[in-house]
């Protein structure tokens, strides 16, 4: 059993998570890794991230592991009906970051725009959203988000590359 099997059999999920990160760094496409951090994730009560590794797994797991993806998607589906019930900005907005990693953006923008009815002022919504609507060629509303997001960037610690990338959007987009 590797070392962060046994921090997880021993109760120490978040020191599991921290192996399951430093597998994922050397090899980000280990499904195995992605399968027991969410896991580990929905242990501690993660569940927007959880989902995150759910849909890695089944992004990376082999054809072999076709059990393990229903089992995968089954968790996520109820775990999201939870969170159709949440009314935490948060939330929304992780489900909509794993529905991109997905490359679902329209459902990804719909999560967002959940978010964003809970608390407008939610720059990281505003950010994501704007990629999303920039993916699928929504220029106008994409336009509006990176404004926005740009709006409320400096009172959110918002990465400077984030806010560096909007406005290059922003421009290229005039």
């Amino acid at each position: 059993m590797q070392r962060h099997g046994i921090l997880g059999g021993l109760g120490k999920p978040q020191e599991a998570i921290a192996c399951f990160d430093k597998a994922l760094e050397i090899n980000p496409g280990d499904a195995e890794a992605w399968l027991n951090k969410g896991v580990a994730l929905l242990g501690i009560g993660k569940a927007p991230e959880a989902i995150k590794a759910f849909n890695c797994f089944i992004k990376f797991a082999p054809p072999q592991d076709a059990e393990r993806v229903s089992k995968a998607k089954e968790i996520i589906q109820k775990i999201e009906v939870s969170l159709a019930e949440d009314k935490d900005a948060e939330t929304w907005y992780e489900k909509g970051t794993s529905l991109d990693i997905l490359g679902k953006p329209q459902e990804a923008i719909a999560c967002y725009n959940k978010a964003l009815e809970i608390n407008p002022r939610h720059a990281g919504a505003w950010f994501w959203k704007a990629i999303a609507e920039d993916e699928i060629g929504l220029n106008q509303d994409a336009i509006f988000s990176y404004r926005r997001f740009i709006e409320l960037a400096p009172t959110q610690d918002a990465e400077q590359s984030e806010i560096e990338y909007a406005r290059q959007r922003l421009l290229e987009k005039r």
